[in-house]
């Protein structure tokens, strides 16, 4: 037992505030042993260390890091249950109680205790407030009759010389429409006595109702009277902060924010306010992947628009093909080389608006060649109009404008203009016949193709199928026996190649457009 309570004196010698009046005499910690012991052996076993301070937020010496309220937390108020700002909470009066009333000697009730006037006051003469001296227009102000009203006494209320009020009313209300200095007059007669009061009040103008409109050649809003103003914009319910000075762009997230704007002015020098009416704008976009390229020319337009309600698109590709419902993308194939202006055209009850887009096609130039035997030669007639030239002669290949020798028999030109558009002619000497593609015989679908085309025939017979890149490289060779065959042009590089079917003897030789 001796060594408990002494275990228990050790720890009650380091802990404040406990007793050990309850310990049989003989066992005090002033009689036990001395023993060197480590305080932090219990704190390990406890690791919570307990701090005392104030714990209340509202407190001025509150401590963020005390676990235990030690009763000294100090609030700082009005501690007088008779003041207007009496704090219940506060345990320190700080000298801050008010207490409202009338504050002036010469009133009739004045309250001596009062530190704060609350505009009670009354009188014996003609007295009177108003809620405000200034204000913009309309203004809207309250009269206060500070007159200790006497049975049988006569008031008259004026403004600028114009009876406004004649009965002795506690206060009254009053419109102000026109800009300008008021003097309002209180007049108050009682057993012959007659004492008035004067009090100026000035109506502001407003600033002129702003006119915005919108430009669409900028895409912005401007505001044409908000010179020397302060100025917020808003959108639908929102107020807007990315305004430059009068005006606002509607360019919002990679697209154009379509809805109803407003300007709100504040005059500079008196602060009063005016709005614009709502403008709704609506401002169409999109986007087109190939803005130039080669005839054909295969697009992809999207819509971009910043939706709103109720709204209708169409999409007007220049050559007087249009999409009534362009809701998300449309594809066309340009066929013939020029430059055309896209545009979109969206249209709601509110308004509409468009926005156009340049797209130009480049014409693909096929080569013309022409054999003049007396020369022995082979020439490209229009060879000139290209940046470059490939002649493909039985496998050998050159690279000039011509002309070139006759012993070939077959010839592959092929060209490519300084905008990179490339065509190629097949043209053929002596006894190798070159046909062009007969549609009642062949067909070749589809072209531009994509993924694949279909090479069918009328006549079920054996031919050779091959293909030539633009440089002239055969990149395709097959001898098939059958009426449809389907070629797989996925992996294939864009552009135009050359299919030539062989048959008999007979050459027939016709472009393919690949795309994806």
């Amino acid at each position: 037992m001796t060594k408990v309570y002494l275990f228990l004196c050790l720890i009650l010698s380091g802990t404040p505030n406990l007793s050990i009046a309850a310990m049989p005499s003989d066992l005090y910690c002033s009689a036990a042993p001395s023993i060197e012991i480590d305080p932090n052996i219990f704190l390990e076993q406890n690791q919570v260390s307990d701090i005392y301070g104030c714990t209340d937020t509202l407190a001025i010496n509150y401590n963020p890091e005390a676990t235990i309220d030690d009763g000294s937390c100090i609030i700082l108020g009005c501690m007088d249950e008779l003041a207007d700002n009496y704090n219940p909470v506060a345990n320190e009066d700080d000298g801050s109680c008010i207490y409202q009333g009338c504050t002036d000697e010469l009133a009739t009730n004045y309250d001596s205790q009062a530190n704060e006037d609350d505009g009670s006051c009354l009188y014996l003469h003609a007295a009177m407030n108003v809620s405000v001296i200034s204000g913009c227009a309309p203004l809207t102000f309250t009269v206060f009759n500070q007159t200790l009203i006497q049975e049988d006494a006569i008031c008259l209320f004026e403004l600028n010389d114009e009876i406004i009020e004649t009965d002795c009313l506690p206060n009254f209300q009053h419109i102000l429409i026109e800009s300008g200095t008021y003097n309002l007059k209180y007049t108050y007669e009682h057993n012959g006595s007659i004492t008035d009061s004067t009090i100026a009040i000035v109506v502001h103008p407003l600033p002129s109702t702003p006119i915005i409109t919108y430009d669409s050649d900028n895409f912005d809003i401007v505001c044409s009277n908000c010179e020397s103003s302060s100025i917020q914009w808003g959108y639908e319910s929102s107020v807007v902060n990315d305004s430059v000075n009068n005006s606002m762009s509607v360019w919002f997230n990679d697209s154009y924010r379509n809805g109803f704007y407003r300007v709100t002015i504040t005059e500079n020098e008196n602060g009063c306010i005016s709005s614009s009416e709502d403008l709704f704008v609506l401002q169409p976009y999109f986007s087109v992947d190939n803005i130039e390229g080669c005839n054909p020319l295969n697009i992809e337009a999207s819509n971009l628009t910043y939706d709103v309600a109720e709204v209708q698109y169409s999409l007007d590709f220049g050559d007087g093909t249009i999409n009534d419902s362009f809701e998300t993308t449309a594809n066309y194939i340009f066929q013939v080389a020029n430059t055309y202006t896209l545009t979109i055209n969206a249209t709601s009850p509110h308004g509409s608006g468009s926005y156009a887009q340049t797209v130009q096609v480049f014409p693909t130039i096929e080569p013309i060649l022409v054999h003049v035997p007396n020369d022995g030669l082979v020439v490209c007639e229009n060879c000139s109009l290209f940046q470059s030239v490939i002649w493909n002669m039985d496998g050998i290949i050159f690279n000039d404008f011509g002309p070139h020798s006759d012993y070939a028999e077959i010839y592959t030109v092929t060209g490519t203009t300084s905008h990179g558009c490339v065509d190629s002619t097949v043209f053929s000497i002596g006894n190798v016949a070159v046909s062009f593609l007969d549609e009642n015989q062949i067909s070749l679908y589809p072209n531009p193709a994509n993924e694949f085309v279909v090479v069918e025939q009328k006549q079920n017979s054996p031919y050779s199928l091959q293909v030539f890149d633009f440089t002239g490289k055969m990149i395709y060779n097959n001898h098939l026996n059958q009426s449809k065959f389907i070629m797989n042009t996925g992996s294939w590089d864009a552009g135009i190649y050359m299919i030539k079917l062989s048959n008999n003897g007979t050459v027939s030789s016709f472009k393919l457009v690949v795309n994806h």
